[in-house]
């Protein structure tokens, strides 16, 4: 327990199990950063990057960790890749962007696909959605910089997210605190007893361990023990692993559904004087999202729009050499309250859908290809030049 002005005693120093670096064999440091690499993956990615002091953990520079490196590069080979989901532990709880502003300052459309991914999430989990600097910052106003979700919606357009693992705190019936970051730092004596009881009751008594003598290399003899976090603080006990995996990968899979869908809903050829041929095509998304993703995704200078290819042997277009722009076709997903209510009750234009044509000479097979990074590419085909479709 935390020492305070009306404890008698004994009182002891705690410290985490190791040697300490340069002991004059009096004098103990604060332990400070304990981790076997000075470099916190967490802290290594490109955006809002910033180097120690500022960031702790943050590395010699951006993706200097070849782990880190390796993410970038993957996911920048892969435009397609629209969600992500970065799983810790612990906490119960969905941290989503901004990291380093309020939400009045995120894309308004944006923050409504948050709200509705939120929503489900805290309905199939239990877990609430909280935003990253309004709930989620370890000191006020001090955004942390080069973390992995940034990351994936700056620069990849991603619908990215953190899941902390594990509701502990509200296993020990800690009322929801505001902002949420002050679970970890505010527990009182009573929530650390209802810590202890709840590890014997429903935990095989895993996190407080007895203390026993023991002799360090460098301090001579001490006494370990005390907390375990291993299996009931940091990660939840063996038997409930298999329902938090269930309710996670339901929530995931509601994020996964708001997919664009694109398609060629339809090709159809109609005859012209002599041998050319009208081809209109209607190209459609059928998916919750945009083809180009959330709508700040837009923006993205990869994030390359639609086009249509137009071609076949023997087939010559006429007007144009069979290749067009049409640019990103909207989704039908608004998100939670994201402008569409009851009171007014109005839908966006069929934004949507694009109707095409090109007039082609010839007869044969004409193949049409649409598509882009983000969303990949369909193909149909049709049959010009003998009298119809």
């Amino acid at each position: 327990m935390p020492r305070t002005l009306d404890d008698e005693g004994p009182f002891y120093k705690l410290y985490p199990e190791g040697l300490i670096e340069n002991f004059d064999g009096r004098h103990v440091p604060t332990p400070h950063f304990l981790a076997d690499n000075d470099t916190d993956l967490n802290r290594n990615f490109p955006w809002s990057w910033a180097a120690e002091p500022q960031q702790v953990g943050a590395g010699a520079y951006p993706t200097s960790e070849p782990e880190c490196r390796a993410v970038v590069e993957h996911v920048t080979r892969h435009p397609e890749v629209f969600a992500w989901l970065n799983l810790h532990t612990f906490g119960g709880v969905f941290i989503r962007p901004p990291g380093h502003c309020p939400d009045a300052k995120m894309d308004a459309e944006d923050l409504a696909v948050f709200r509705q991914v939120g929503q489900w999430a805290e309905t199939l989990t239990g877990y609430p959605m909280v935003s990253g600097f309004e709930d989620f910052l370890y000191e006020p106003e001090k955004p942390l910089h080069g973390d992995l979700i940034d990351f994936g919606y700056y620069q990849r357009g991603a619908i990215a997210y953190v899941c902390e693992l594990w509701d502990l705190f509200k296993q020990l019936g800690i009322a929801r605190k505001k902002p949420f970051v002050d679970h970890y730092a505010q527990l009182t004596r009573d929530d650390l007893l209802a810590l202890a009881r709840w590890d014997e009751t429903h935990n095989a008594g895993r996190i407080i361990r007895r203390w026993r003598g023991a002799t360090h290399p460098q301090l001579g003899a001490v006494e370990i023990g005390g907390v375990d976090p291993r299996v009931g603080i940091w990660n939840p006990p063996f038997d409930v692993l298999g329902g938090i995996c269930v309710q996670q990968s339901q929530a995931f899979l509601r994020v996964a559904a708001m997919a664009p869908s694109l398609s060629i809903a339809k090709l159809e050829v109609k005859p012209l004087e002599g041998d050319l041929s009208l081809v209109t095509v209607t190209v459609q998304n059928d998916g919750y999202l945009s083809t180009a993703g959330l709508a700040s995704a837009k923006k993205l200078p990869w994030n390359e729009p639609l086009t249509l290819e137009l071609k076949g042997d023997g087939i010559a277009t006429v007007g144009g050499d069979g290749w067009r722009e049409i640019g990103h076709l909207d989704g039908w997903g608004r998100g939670l309250y994201g402008g569409a209510s009851l009171i007014f009750q109005r839908s966006r234009g069929n934004l949507g859908t694009r109707v095409v044509e090109q007039v082609v000479r010839g007869r044969g097979t004409v193949q049409v290809r649409v598509g882009a990074c983000r969303v990949g590419w369909v193909e149909a085909r049709v049959e010009v030049g003998s009298g119809g479709q």
